[in-house]
C-alpha cells in the first residue's frame, strides 16, 4: 500500500455464530448458522492504491453474475407487501431500476438476470424500506443508504455484490467516512428487517414436516403470492448499477 492512500468507506455486516440459546429463541435476522448483529464501516482499496509488480487488471464485469440465490421472489413479495406493483421495464434505458413513490411502482429491467436482477431489486426495496418518500435528505444519502443496506442483506445471504455495490456507493458518497457514518443506523435497522422478513421464505425444515414437503408447500405459497415472474434472460449488456 502507498503512504498515506486512504481507502474508501463502505458498510458491512458484523455476525456472530449463533448459540444453542439463540437458536432455541429464534430471535434476530437469521443467516444460516450466523445471525447479523450489526454493521461496521469497512475500508476498500483500488489497485492503482498499491505499489508491487504488475497485477493483470480484467474490466469489471458490466453485470454481476450466477443465480439469485433463492432471493428474488421474497424481495418481490416483499415489494408486493409495501402495494407496489413490479414491472420489467424496458423503457428504463441506462437505467436498471427505479421505485415511483407516487404511483407506487418499482421498475427493473428485463434484460438483467440473476444476480443483477435480484441487487437491482433489493436496492429498490431498501428506498421504500428506508422512507426516502418522506425523509429530506440528500440524493447522496438516499442512494448510500439503499446500496449500503442491499449489500449487508445480499452479503449476509452469501450474495457478494461488491464488484457493483463497492464502486456505487463510493460514487455517491465520495468515499466520505461522515456520510457512511450517517447511513449507519438507517443501515442496520432496514437491512435486519429485511433480512427477518427474508427469513420467513428461506427453504428449511419445520417440526413435524419432512424438507421436501415444506419446500414444496412455500414454493407454492410463493408463486400464489408473488405475481412477478422470475427474470427474464439478458440479451445484452447492461450498465452497472
Amino acid at each position: 500500500m502507498r503512504a498515506g492512500e486512504r481507502g474508501f468507506a463502505v458498510l458491512a455486516p458484523v455476525t456472530r455464530r449463533l448459540s444453542e440459546d439463540d437458536k432455541a429463541k429464534d430471535a434476530g435476522p437469521l443467516t444460516g448458522k450466523r445471525r447479523m448483529v450489526g454493521v461496521r464501516v469497512a475500508h476498500v482499496f483500488d489497485v492503482a492504491q498499491t505499489v508491487g509488480k504488475p497485477m493483470p487488471a480484467p474490466q469489471p464485469p458490466a453485470v454481476l453474475l450466477g443465480a439469485d440465490a433463492g432471493l428474488w421472489k421474497p424481495l418481490a413479495h416483499l415489494v408486493d407487501e409495501h402495494g407496489y406493483e413490479l414491472r420489467r421495464s424496458p423503457e428504463l434505458g441506462e437505467v436498471q431500476g427505479w421505485t415511483d413513490h407516487r404511483h407506487r411502482v418499482v421498475s427493473v429491467r428485463p434484460d438483467i438476470e440473476g444476480a443483477q436482477a435480484t441487487a437491482v431489486l433489493a436496492h429498490e426495496l431498501a428506498h421504500i424500506r428506508a422512507d426516502h418518500e418522506h425523509r429530506q435528505i440528500s440524493r447522496a444519502q438516499r442512494e448510500t443508504e439503499a446500496e449500503s443496506a442491499a449489500h449487508v442483506v445480499l452479503t449476509a445471504q452469501g450474495l457478494d455484490t461488491s464488484a457493483l455495490a463497492v464502486p456505487y456507493i463510493a460514487g455517491w458518497s465520495r468515499g466520505d467516512p461522515k456520510v457512511i457514518a450517517e447511513a449507519a443506523e438507517t443501515v442496520h435497522k432496514v437491512a435486519a428487517r429485511m433480512l427477518a422478513d427474508i427469513e420467513r421464505f428461506v427453504d428449511k425444515a419445520e417440526p413435524g414436516a419432512s424438507a421436501p414437503a415444506v419446500r414444496r408447500r412455500r414454493r407454492s405459497d410463493l408463486d400464489r403470492r408473488t405475481s412477478t415472474t422470475a427474470p427474464a434472460p439478458r440479451t445484452g449488456p447492461a450498465p452497472s448499477l
